[in-house]
């Protein structure tokens, strides 16, 4: 077989316009990795000007998106990339072109072409070149690597010796050439070794992951707990409520931490993560639709009215998020809502009642309850009823509903149970409350 062309079983040997097999001399690379490939470069070019050698330069010839598995390992991310190239002029031959390096190995000939002359077809008549042979001496000695190089007043090409070859250079050092394609040759070892030390030094890759995925996390959350802002996490923090876990900080930890049950995330949070994760509800699809259709049918003087709107706009057309920008993407929720006026005015609020209702371990009396929504959840001992209850003064109450029967939303019932704690939600007093019995 001719190893100088590498043709597939099912390809017919003269059906190829470029004859030579051309050793890549481009490659692709991560953005964040790409600074480590510099160093090796300028490291590479040191050497060479110290032993008087051709220096290379590196360029980057594309930009673009690649999608990878993310850190966490749960789903695929997309993450900056470079399509990077290898160049240098090759050593100039006084009279002659230098045209290709023959490598003989036993099984053929692999020859390397400069560029410009990948479909040099006289090339061919070098396929079967014999490593003992050298057109300028004629001595026969066995050789790893021979040249091709053409006399440029009558194109005639020749094989020559590596010894043979400084008369072509002008006395300059053959090794010369080898060391230009040495380095053409390397560029995947190169990048190898430059994504080895980017681990090694902790180098983060910046991570990018599909709106939707990210927008239908936040509308579960939402829909489920109420949106939660960072400044209002750090208000009940401040109040002395404790943690609260932020919209953004949920989605952040569920789409990139390696460790999706740490100790801090709320097991209710935790369980419409997964859920949502493993298969969208149709009301979450539906509902970031209709926000992302109203956002995008906005007038662009009022998308770029402040700088919150105009980040937010960018996110969107985007159509990807980093862990950095999950804040402003999940924030589009509150922005529709106010816009569509459904958040109610404080005022409103305030003529509820917001009291916590009996003794933590006391029994509940008889009391009258709408239940507001319901959410089921399903978890290592079946399946729970989140089951959110208001009294008739407004006064909030949960519970988790483990029973055979569900309750309904929108429907009154009178309950007796056990007071189980007094928490805070959203600024709310709200009672969990367990083995409920509902009439």
């Amino acid at each position: 077989m001719k190893v100088a062309h590498i043709l597939e079983a099912d390809e017919k040997e003269d059906v190829s316009d470029e004859p030579t097999y051309v050793m890549p001399d481009e490659a692709e690379v991560a953005k964040h990795v790409y600074p480590f490939l510099v160093q090796k470069i300028e490291k590479l070019n040191k050497r060479a000007i110290k032993n008087k050698l051709p220096q290379v330069t590196l360029a980057i010839t594309k930009e673009y998106m690649k999608e990878v598995k993310g850190e966490a390992g749960k789903q695929t991310v997309e993450i900056p990339y470079y399509t990077v190239k290898i160049a240098g002029e090759a050593p100039k031959i006084a009279g002659y072109k230098f045209i290709a390096t023959i490598e003989h190995q036993e099984g053929g000939n692999i020859i390397r072409t400069v560029p410009g002359e990948e479909g040099n077809k006289s090339i061919k008549d070098f396929y079967e070149a014999k490593p003992h042979y050298c057109d300028h001496c004629k001595k026969v000695r066995r050789r790893i690597d021979t040249f091709i190089v053409k006399e440029e007043k009558t194109g005639k090409m020749r094989q020559i010796g590596r010894n043979c070859l400084a008369d072509f250079l002008g006395g300059a050092d053959p090794k010369a050439i080898l060391w230009y394609f040495n380095n053409r040759d390397n560029i995947y070892k190169l990048v190898d070794e430059a994504s080895s030390q980017a681990e090694k030094k902790g180098t983060r890759f910046e991570q990018f992951i599909p709106l939707d995925s990210v927008l239908l996390l936040g509308s579960a959350l939402v829909r489920e707990f109420g949106y939660m802002s960072s400044k209002a996490a750090q208000e009940a923090y401040d109040r002395g409520d404790g943690g609260r876990p932020t919209t953004a900080g949920d989605i952040r930890w569920a789409l990139f931490s390696t460790v999706f049950d740490h100790r801090n995330m709320d097991a209710r949070h935790k369980r419409v993560l997964e859920i949502s994760q493993s298969e969208p509800s149709p009301i979450d699809v539906k509902y970031v639709k209709e926000v992302l259709d109203w956002f995008n049918a906005l007038p662009d003087e009022q998308k770029q009215n402040n700088e919150f709107m105009h980040n937010l706009d960018v996110i969107i057309k985007s159509d990807k998020v980093n862990p950095r920008n999950i804040g402003y993407a999940v924030a589009l929720f509150p922005v529709y809502a106010r816009a569509m006026g459904m958040i109610k005015q404080k005022e409103d609020t305030a003529k509820k009642s917001n009291e916590w209702l009996g003794a933590v371990g006391q029994k509940l009396p008889p009391t009258n309850v709408k239940v507001i929504r319901t959410r089921s959840v399903s978890g290592q001992f079946g399946t729970t009823q989140i089951v959110a209850m208001e009294d008739p003064n407004g006064n909030q109450l949960t519970w988790f509903n483990n029973g055979s029967t569900d309750m309904e939303e929108g429907k009154e019932y009178t309950i007796v149970g056990t007071v189980k704690k007094h928490d805070l939600y959203n600024g709310r007093k709200q009672t969990t409350v367990l083995r409920v019995k509902a009439s």
